[in-house]
């Protein structure tokens, strides 16, 4: 991985409220599962597994949101040198209000499907499409999805 153009890291406060909150809705539902028994053990037993799995999801996010990503003049990288994309390989960015991106992010679709991937609060990768936020600033994802943009603009007037 060379040089990076670009980082993007979580922000410590919105990375302790998600997973204090995601961890405190799950000792909560097991609680209840355990002082108030349903007549029905399914349920109780729905209610520890629904609790189980927000625990599991808040110590997931919090060591996922230790990391950063990436931009280097290759693609994104996580700051472990995960290979999230190759610049080859992004199409375009999406960014507006009302697209189907991660909170406080962007979406970039991919040329060809990719190994699904999920770093809880940070990025997901689903298919031809790549979310980057959720636990990040809003104004450093902005930031990297327009240096995205012009970047697969250059690459592509480059070539013809």
């Amino acid at each position: 991985m060379s040089e990076p153009v670009a980082m993007i890291y979580p922000s410590p406060g919105r990375r302790w409220f998600g997973t204090v909150t995601l961890a405190m809705l799950g000792v909560l539902l097991i609680y209840t599962a355990l002082a108030y028994p349903a007549s029905a053990l399914v349920w109780t037993l729905v209610l520890m597994l629904s609790g189980g799995i927000a625990i599991w999801g808040a110590i997931s996010a919090f060591a996922a949101t230790g990391r950063g990503i990436a931009l280097t003049p290759e693609g994104l990288f996580d700051t472990e040198g995960q290979e999230l994309a190759r610049l080859e390989d992004m199409v375009s960015v999406v960014s507006g209000p009302l697209s189907f991106k991660p909170s406080n992010g962007f979406t970039v679709r991919l040329r060809r499907r990719h190994k699904a991937g999920w770093a809880p609060g940070l990025w997901w990768r689903l298919g031809k499409l790549l979310g980057v936020g959720g636990m990040t600033t809003g104004v450093e994802a902005k930031y990297m999805a327009e240096l995205i943009s012009q970047m697969i603009a250059a690459r592509d007037a480059g070539q013809d």
